[in-house]
This record gives structure tokens, sequence and C-alpha cells, in this order.
């Protein structure tokens, strides 16, 4: 049986001011934590005599969601961030990375910048925080199944062994 642990997942974010901050305080449920591409990676045209092609699509940009406990101190961070970024003649930028430590998985972004600052919601109970931030492009790495483990096991998985 395998396992999955979020305990062994780290996201940093940098920027405006901020270096390498290990985002904590996460909201609850099983998307705290969701990356997806902006647009497709290819698009197919099938043909009037039912042959396809596809074309590659040069935008690699991401939407990154992250949602917070109420009383996380990443949202004071990223409302922080989200000002600075608006006020005029500011040059920022902002980055993140994240990895998997039980599956050796990490990704990493280029540029971005918080879409727009989280709504504020307060009520009888504890809310969540959602932020999204777009960037530029990413690049992540898998290094292959989590029962293996270290540099040798991870050659005798792509051997095959």
């Amino acid at each position: 049986m395998k396992n999955f642990d979020w305990r062994t997942i780290t996201t940093v974010i940098s920027g405006y001011g901020y270096n390498n901050v290990p985002l904590t305080g996460w909201g609850k449920g099983d998307d705290v934590f969701q990356f997806e591409r902006r647009s497709p990676g290819v698009e197919m045209d099938i043909g009037v005599d039912g042959l396809a092609s596809i074309s590659t699509s040069a935008d690699n940009s991401i939407k990154v969601t992250w949602k917070f406990s109420q009383l996380s101190p990443m949202n004071a961070i990223l409302s922080k961030m989200f000002n600075r970024q608006q006020t005029p003649g500011q040059n920022g930028q902002i980055t993140m990375s994240f990895q998997d430590a039980r599956r050796q998985d990490y990704g990493v972004t280029t540029v971005g910048c918080i879409e727009n600052h989280a709504p504020i919601k307060r009520g009888g109970k504890q809310n969540e925080t959602e932020w999204t931030l777009l960037f530029e492009g990413y690049s992540l790495m898998s290094l292959g199944d989590p029962s293996f483990s270290g540099t040798p096991a991870a050659i005798a998985e792509l051997l095959g062994a």
C-alpha cells in the first residue's frame, strides 16, 4: 500500500522584499494547492480526410491557486505583496517553487503576479482565503514512483528493474 502525506510537500514564494518564504497555515480539504496551465499545450485539427495535425503552444503560463486558513500569516504577506505590486514605480517579480520530498517531484515558476487581492470573508466561523497567482511559465520534474527512493532505486526504475 502506498500513502500520501502533505507534510512532505514544501512550497516557497519570493518577491517584493520576501525571499523563499515557506507557505504555512493552509486551509482544509483536498484542493488547497492547485497548479494548472492557462491554455492547452497542443491543439489538434482534423482535416476533411480525417487525418489529424497538432500545433504546440508557446504559451507556457500557469495559474496557481492557494487556500489558506483565515488566521494564516500568508494572508498578510500576500496582501503586502499585492499592494507593492499595485504601487506605481515598483519593480518586482514573484516566483514560486515546490517540492514533494517523498516523490522527489519538483516545480519552479518563472516570473509572475498576484491576479487580484483575495476576497475577505468574515462570519461566525473561520473562513478560508483563496489567492490566485499567474506565472509566465514553469518547469516540472517528476522523478518517478514514490515507492522508490534514492539514486540507485531511481536508476533501477528507469531501467525497468
